[in-house]
């Protein structure tokens, strides 16, 4: 399928650009290309025939004159020359964690090193150290970032097919549980992306997916406007989205779409959007999405402050791990599960597949807290909604019943049940 392989080689442009120390916004419009391809359901080669190239989001004339030569040629010049004009190597480090395109550069211009073997060697050599700028905590960094990209590379192993079966949906916990919860318990979800951000689907496209899934409403929930990486919207986007969600709800029966937000946490605590705005939308999903190495006192003390926040109604994956490529936070859970108790918080179950956070363990110790879960999938496109699946996994693994679950609720009165 040529949509993963173009996909990938527009990231790796991306990346390369930036080791070139490139235009910002030209290696953010290959990083949004690359999803954009990525999400694509349809074969690209069957959108360049029908002359749609430059219809998907984030494909101008440049990047789909690019399309086309890869599937007439196998190949990218542009990416050629920028692989011919770096060192070979290069990009197999920026796969640690840990290692950015500069980093990566400086190490082979200092060490010569140009794989993660070679990397592996230098530390075990203590080289890394004679090397300015690089102090212990950031070698220490590098070291888990290699355990990291072993990991991922493992985890990039595992098909759908085998996450579904490590967390099914048929899973059954010992003990009493009547109502474990089950996939057509689900009415809707309620944290998903769109065009309007950095999603590959139109708010129309994601509640027509949504429909056909027996969904009667979904949370549009586009990044805020501090993450600029992610196109986070602006006060003017937000009121032209606004006003796309009220077009979608007049042309579309049996389905509502709710003006939602994923709101950055920012540093200290506070949130990306003045409580003025927030109050506007009809669902607020709070996420930190830099500084997940803080320590443990500052990081829970920056999901708590949110949780208090009067208008955000649900914490989106709360520890804030990836897969092979990030730890979870040390956030101390027993401290936010009580703050989530006391100020009517619900805490996410994320089902992307490289997120599942919260895990079962927090499942049960938010059902054992009495904190309600929403199990979302994150979805960035139409593709992504099956991950619905997964999260049920870990759910019923957790011993999450209906009753544990905020998106189980019928809409007036989910909306009633978040208010604080």
């Amino acid at each position: 399928m040529l949509n993963s392989e173009i996909a990938e080689i527009f990231q790796q442009i991306a990346e390369l650009l930036e080791i070139k120390g490139e235009n910002f916004f030209k290696i953010r419009a290959y990083q949004r290309a690359s999803r954009t391809v990525e999400n694509l359901e349809e074969e690209i080669e069957e959108v360049a025939n029908k002359g749609a190239l430059r219809e998907l989001p984030g494909i101008g004339a440049d990047l789909s004159e690019k399309i086309k030569e890869y599937i007439a040629t196998g190949t990218i010049k542009t990416y050629e020359e920028l692989r011919k004009s770096l060192p070979p190597g290069i990009l197999e480090l920026t796969s640690v964690p840990s290692i950015g395109p500069k980093t990566a550069q400086t190490l082979y211009q200092k060490l010569n090193i140009t794989s993660i073997s070679s990397l592996e060697e230098a530390l075990k050599q203590n080289k890394l150290s004679e090397v300015a700028g690089f102090k212990e905590k950031t070698i220490l960094n590098i070291k888990e970032g290699i355990l990291l990209a072993k990991e991922k590379q493992a985890f990039d192993k595992l098909t759908l097919k085998q996450l579904t079966e490590l967390y099914s949906i048929n899973y059954k916990p010992q003990g009493n549980f009547p109502n474990l919860i089950k996939l057509e318990d689900i009415k809707g979800d309620l944290h998903m992306h769109s065009t309007f951000s950095d999603g590959a689907g139109s708010i129309e496209e994601m509640a027509l997916a949504a429909k056909e899934r027996g969904y009667s409403y979904i949370a549009i929930t586009d990044h805020s406007q501090g993450l600029r990486i992610a196109n986070g919207l602006d006060e003017e986007a937000l009121k032209k989205k606004r006003a796309e969600i009220d077009k979608v709800n007049a042309k579309l029966k049996g389905i509502q779409v709710l003006f939602g937000t994923e709101t950055d946490i920012k540093g200290d605590g506070s949130l990306d959007y003045s409580d003025a705005i927030l109050s506007q939308f009809d669902i607020v999903i709070a996420a930190i999405h830099s500084g997940f190495k803080q320590e443990q006192e500052k990081i829970t003390k920056r999901v708590i402050l949110a949780c208090k926040n009067k208008y955000v109604h649900i914490i989106a994956h709360p520890t804030g791990r990836l897969a092979g490529s990030r730890n979870p936070s040390d956030i101390n859970m027993k401290e936010l599960l009580k703050t989530a108790k006391d100020t009517n918080t619900t805490l996410e179950l994320n089902s992307f597949p490289n997120r599942l956070d919260l895990n079962p363990e927090h499942c049960r110790l938010a059902k054992e807290n009495g904190v309600r879960v929403s199990i979302d999938t994150d979805s960035h496109g139409i593709e992504h909604l099956k991950f619905m699946e997964l999260g049920i996994g870990v759910a019923r693994k957790g011993c999450l019943e209906t009753s544990d679950v905020l998106n189980t609720l019928p809409l007036e009165k989910l909306l009633k049940t978040i208010r604080k």
